[in-house]
């Protein structure tokens, strides 16, 4: 099991050293942080002549910058320019931490979602999973970088500047520390409020954008069927409820954001108030007091941003649980290691049946025995389950009852990878993938394919026109969507020409096909009776009369 613990843990164990290094600088850009106003206490004992005691400490530091005021001005020169120096270090080495840290996290996302089951997909889209890229990584790669690291630095710098505050006034400290108890109560409770209002502003936007993802694929209805005025009230709805939610979000996020420092702000004027009449204000006290308040200001945004790291810490345990939903179940340890052994191909259903939800059946009760090497019809009206079929016997869906043999072996307890390397599929569910037609009908993409793709592509356009061949080169659009029909259904079977699998299934065999690409794609399949295991997905009007004569013929 995936946890956000483990997956930073085991990024900072790829990159100790990285992750060392930025700490230590950043611990040296704190440490000059909180010597900087300090220092200034001792400035205003050299200028005025005082010798306040609380300041003697400064004397211990291996410096000699201390004896006159020239001599000072050049230590703090040269302590700002290390400051500067440090902390751009740290930020950038910490930023860089979280880029990659989002990288690797991107790369795994994506590995891990090419195993998650299809009909997972299938059953919620795939826009939903949009946000993962974008939004949810930057939240995890913030709890890293914020949530994390800086957070480790912030809480050692925040306790050097307590130790700091002590030794210049330990009366207005003590009166800071209670204010600060109640601020961390008031934050704490708004916190818990944002949490809640984050993960409705993200589940709808998440919804959103899985909503236009939809809607931009199907543009051609869109435009085709006039239906810009529906889907836009649709749209204006949808972006309304993402609206509304934000500005909820927003209203407690900002009240947080700028309550903090004006709450700082009244517990350190309150203190100072109080100071002023009871305390010590003697003129060895006035250095102390400027580096006090100096060293206040100087710390007041690590204040704030430790006041607000429940904020980064809340939003990113949303995204890492999103994310590691989407981990678990691309998890391949539960993907059987045994491996597929083909035999000739010989397919038994023994009371199959499959449904999304388990109970509306999209298939029920299938019972068949297809010989190896055999030409084979599964028949069946539009909705009856052809398409599921294929996808079962792919090993792409799990049977939801009964049990498929291919050569006697469950296909549920053999690697998907290893069955899939024998059967091979023409059907538009399964798009062509690639920017070229090379791309497109080759699965390696190898340049030593390019002569073989080129002898399939001549054969199969050997009846058209030169002018309406297609090259391997010629760009096809996203998923194909510059090809015609029947362009598209050419190179579907000129990518599983090119696959020369033994098992091959086909949806609607001649759906959108040339009459003279349909001859040659004919020829080819006689060539292939008694080699391999052809079986024909269709409507009886849908396999045609000139069609190879089938050996089995199957009712869904």
């Amino acid at each position: 099991m995936y946890s956000r613990q483990k997956l930073i843990w085991d990024f900072i164990k790829r990159h100790p050293y990285r992750v060392a290094l930025a700490l230590f600088m950043g611990f040296i850009a704190s440490v000059l942080l909180i010597l900087l106003p300090i220092s200034l206490g001792k400035y205003f004992d050299l200028l005025f002549g005082y010798h306040s005691k609380r300041a003697h400490f400064l004397d211990a530091l291996p410096f000699s910058f201390w004896d006159s005021i020239p001599e000072f001005i050049l230590f703090f020169i040269v302590a700002t320019a290390l400051w500067l120096l440090s902390n751009f270090a740290y930020r950038y080495m910490t930023a860089e931490l979280g880029l990659a840290f989002a990288n690797e996290l991107r790369v795994q996302l994506f590995e891990r979602q090419m195993f998650i089951p299809l009909a997972e997909y299938d059953r919620k889209g795939y826009g939903k999973y949009l946000l993962r890229y974008s939004g949810d990584l930057g939240s995890i790669k913030n709890y890293l970088v914020r949530g994390v690291l800086r957070f480790a630095i912030d809480l050692g710098l925040i306790l050097l500047a307590l130790a700091g505050l002590y030794m210049l006034n330990a009366e207005i400290l003590s009166g800071l520390l209670i204010g600060f108890g109640i601020i961390i109560i008031v934050v704490f409770f708004l916190n818990r409020i944002l949490y809640n209002k984050s993960v409705q502003v993200r589940n709808k936007r998440s919804g959103l954008l899985a909503y236009v993802a939809q809607r931009l694929r199907a543009m051609d209805t869109i435009q085709a069927f006039n239906r810009y005025a529906p889907e836009e009230k649709r749209f204006e709805r949808r972006s309304e409820i993402v609206y509304q939610a934000g500005k909820r979000y927003q209203f407690i996020y900002q009240l947080i954001f700028t309550l903090v420092p004006v709450m700082l702000y009244w517990a350190l004027a309150l203190t100072l108030y109080t100071f002023s009449i009871t305390g010590d204000v003697s003129h060895a006290h006035h250095g102390n007091l400027v580096a006090f308040v100096l060293l206040f200001i100087t710390v007041l945004p690590i204040f704030r941003r430790l006041l607000r790291i429940s904020t980064v810490w809340k939003v990113g345990n949303i995204s890492f649980q999103k994310l590691i939903r989407i981990l678990d179940l691309g998890k391949t340890d539960h993907i059987p290691n045994t491996p597929f052994s083909w035999k000739g191909g010989a397919i038994e259903l023994q009371q199959v049946g499959f449904s999304y939800d388990g109970q509306k059946f999209v298939l029920r009760g299938i019972s068949a025995k297809i010989p190896p090497k055999t030409f084979a019809f599964v028949k069946g009206r539009t909705g009856s389950g052809k398409t599921t079929l294929i996808k079962l016997l792919m090993a792409l869906y799990p049977p939801t009852e009964g049990q498929i043999f291919i050569d006697g072996q469950d296909i549920c307890s053999v690697h998907p990878k290893s069955l899939r390397r024998h059967i091979t599929v023409v059907s538009e569910e399964f798009p062509l993938l690639g920017r070229t037609v090379f791309e497109a009908i080759s699965y390696s993409r190898k340049q030593e394919k390019r002569p073989k793709a080129q002898q399939i592509l001549n054969y199969l356009q050997a009846q058209l026109p030169p002018e309406r061949h297609l090259q391997l080169d010629d760009r096809i659009g996203e998923l194909g969507d510059r090809l015609s029909k029947g362009q598209t259904k050419m190179l579907l079977y000129a990518r599983a020409m090119l696959s020369g699998k033994p098992m091959l299934l086909i949806e609607d065999p001649f759906k959108n096909l040339h009459g003279k690409v349909k001859e040659q794609v004919i020829r080819w399949l006689e060539k292939k009776r008694g080699k391999c295991n052809v079986l024909f997905f269709a409507s009886r009007a849908g396999l045609g009369k000139d069609a190879p004569e089938v050996d089995v013929e199957i009712s869904l």
